[in-house]
C-alpha cells in the first residue's frame, strides 16, 4: 500500500515523510512541525502499521490525551489502535 504524502486528521494537516530516524526508531510525529516521519528503511506492511501508530500518535497529541498519559502508556494505546486497523483495512481488501 502506498502512503500518503499529507494526511489531515482533526482538521490539521500534516506532511508525511521518509527519513533517516536514530537507531530502533521506526517512526516519530512532531506536532509543531505537523510531520509525520517513518524510518526510510520500513517496507510494506511494517510501514503501514508504523504509519497507523504514528497516526495515532496524532490524534491524542491534538485531542490533548497525551498529555495524562506515560511514554510506555501513550505506547501500547498505539500499538493496539494501529493492530486493529491494520487488520481491519486487510479483512476489508480480502
Amino acid at each position: 500500500m502506498k502512503l500518503p504524502s499529507k494526511i489531515k486528521l482533526l482538521g490539521r494537516e500534516y506532511k508525511v515523510i521518509k527519513a533517516r530516524l536514530q537507531d530502533g526508531v521506526m517512526g516519530q510525529t512532531e506536532q509543531e512541525g505537523r510531520v509525520v516521519a517513518l524510518s526510510e528503511t520500513l517496507e510494506g506492511h511494517q510501514a503501514f502499521e508504523t504509519f497507523l501508530h504514528e497516526l495515532v500518535h496524532v490524534a491524542m497529541l491534538e485531542t490533548g490525551v497525551d498529555n495524562v498519559l506515560e511514554s510506555n502508556q501513550k505506547e501500547a494505546v498505539c500499538d493496539c489502535v494501529a493492530l486493529l486497523f491494520s487488520d481491519i483495512v486487510t479483512l476489508k481488501g480480502e
